[in-house]
């Protein structure tokens, strides 16, 4: 009796996952909606990020430092202190679910604020994208990529050594799951080391080009009202 309900039981074969890959995206896109519970109307934007553990990748958690990180990012100085069209600006890689380490599959680097009324999508739209396109087109300093690794490996060992070491054991689970090898949370620090200015700008121009942008914006307000229904209908 107990061999037979607690004894050895056979392999099962192998799960096939599923493909979740995603084509690449060719066009911008747009979405808003009306919110009545919106204080402030508020803008968003999310960018396919390059496939998990690529060099490019590691180039898009560094870039994610550069553009929302702190009151030093790009797009917070753009943004709120130069042109107060935001408070706050808030952001990251499989933001707000989690980190950049802590997921597999297809994923977004996105960011997004509320603003005052009086600002235009389009004025917000520009503003945006001079910030964006500076870095597509200029190579960034040695002194800026160096910020950049240091407020990454900052927060890394925040998380690390936070309360129980929760995000230790995050990270050794997520690389025993998806990569089959926990011991790869010691080669996170190795990888933003060997990113190199040439790397950031290629790895902007291709996944922070426009087409490769989804925005997604909220209006404060009643939500218009629905169609009468014609006569005689249900």
């Amino acid at each position: 009796m107990v061999e037979k309900y607690f004894g050895w039981m056979p392999k099962s074969a192998p799960v096939k996952l599923p493909d979740i890959s995603e084509p690449r995206q060719t066009a911008e896109k747009f979405k808003s909606r009306v919110d009545r519970l919106a204080p402030k109307p508020g803008w968003a934007a999310g960018y396919h990020v390059p496939a998990r553990g690529t060099p490019e990748w590691y180039a898009m958690g560094l870039i994610d430092q550069m553009l929302v990180k702190g009151q030093d990012s790009r797009l917070y100085r753009k943004l709120v202190a130069e042109t107060g069209i935001a408070g706050e600006v808030g952001g990251g890689i499989n933001f707000p679910l989690g980190n950049m380490f802590n997921y597999q599959g297809p994923m977004l680097w996105s960011f997004n604020f509320t603003h005052d009324a009086n600002r235009s999508r389009d004025e917000i739209k520009a503003a945006v994208d001079s910030v964006i396109e500076d870095l597509r087109t200029k190579p960034v300093s040695a002194e800026e990529l160096a910020r950049a690794r240091t407020k990454m490996r900052s927060s890394l060992y925040s998380t690390i050594d936070g309360t129980g070491r929760i995000g230790l054991i995050d990270l050794l689970a997520v690389y025993a799951l998806f990569d089959n090898d926990p011991n790869k949370v010691n080669q996170i620090e190795d990888g933003f080391a060997k990113v190199t200015p040439a790397l950031i700008q290629k790895t902007a121009q291709e996944y922070l080009r426009s087409t490769n942008r989804s925005i997604y914006a909220i209006d404060p307000g009643a939500a218009p009202a629905a169609a009468p229904k014609p006569a005689g209908a249900k």
